[in-house]
């Protein structure tokens, strides 16, 4: 389960990253890009760096595994927006889908496997 809590930060921070600084490599809105895009972006980033400092301090209790699980349950959700998301706003939905979906699965085996 720790293992899982890693990848998932480091996907959320690059994630974060550029849907911070470059939204239209993802999102098309005719060149218009909100402030919503900043603020996805931001807390995006910051997800990520919480589950990197779980991964740090992780320990087999009550806490850490009610954190685990939001995780896979954020992922689970993620993956069923991306994939219904209109193609005109978000090109790549698809591809969005499929990463959260491979993340979500990677949570489930992981959860699975340890209890």
């Amino acid at each position: 389960m720790k293992w899982s809590l890693l990848i998932s930060g480091i996907i959320e921070v690059i994630g974060g990253l550029i849907v911070f600084f470059a939204p239209y490599f993802i999102y098309e809105f005719e060149g218009l890009y909100h402030i919503a895009f900043k603020l996805y972006g931001f807390t995006m980033f910051i997800l990520g760096i919480i589950n990197v400092f779980a991964y740090f301090a992780y320990q087999v209790n009550k806490f850490f595994k009610q954190i685990f699980l939001s995780m896979m349950g954020f992922h689970g959700a993620l993956a069923m927006l991306c994939y219904s998301a209109p193609e005109f706003q978000f090109p790549l939905h698809i591809q969005g889908a499929i990463t959260h979906g491979v993340i979500f699965s990677i949570f489930l085996i992981a959860y699975l496997k340890e209890n």
